[in-house]
């Protein structure tokens, strides 16, 4: 064999041995790349996965905040409707030998044209009434006082309807009074 020959054959042989160190690098690289790549794809199903239940509990979040607005808001309209609402009262008052049906409003709101009624009831105590009644308006925080005899034969308790009209409209209550109260 010539130099020549010998020397191709050792060129030969290294750009096998190149060659082959070549193919087991790429091969390591792609094993890398592929086992780099599941790990990236497991990555992103579980980015998926933690976004979806994100995505849930922020559904969760505003079906709760948009209960509360809406709590809020029937709130906040109870509040404006409070404000113009009569809270109206009834009981007897005693203060020596006089005896009136006191009406009081407790309320923020007026209640105007109230009228009193007593309900199954032949002989009235109330003296004064037809001179008061229907009264044109009751304040908030102030009394209807309608003065009231009682006599031996005179029931223990009263039904009064108490009838008035407020930013509603026209309002009837029946309260249960006490005679002795």
């Amino acid at each position: 064999m010539s130099t020549y020959d010998i020397l191709t054959l050792l060129t030969s042989i290294l750009a096998i041995a190149v060659s082959t160190t070549s193919l087991v690098r790429s091969r390591t690289v792609a094993a890398e790349q592929g086992r780099l790549a599941r790990e990236q794809l497991n990555l992103a199903a579980e980015q998926f996965e933690l976004n979806k239940k994100l995505a849930e509990e922020q559904l969760k979040i505003n079906e709760v905040t948009a209960q509360l607005t809406s709590y809020q808001l029937k709130e906040i309209e109870e509040q404006e409707r409070l404000k113009t609402t009569p809270n109206l009262n009834v009981r007897f008052s005693k203060l020596g030998n006089r005896s009136d049906l006191v009406i009081a409003n407790t309320g923020q709101g007026s209640a105007y044209n109230v009228d009193v009624e007593l309900i199954d009831c032949k002989d009235s105590p109330l003296i004064n009434a037809a001179q008061i009644l229907p009264h044109p308006e009751i304040r908030p925080n102030s009394v209807l006082k309608i003065m009231a005899a009682f006599h031996m034969g005179s029931p223990q308790r009263y039904q009064v309807k108490v009838t008035w009209k407020d930013s509603g409209g026209e309002q009837s209550y029946i309260f249960w009074v006490n005679a002795n109260s």
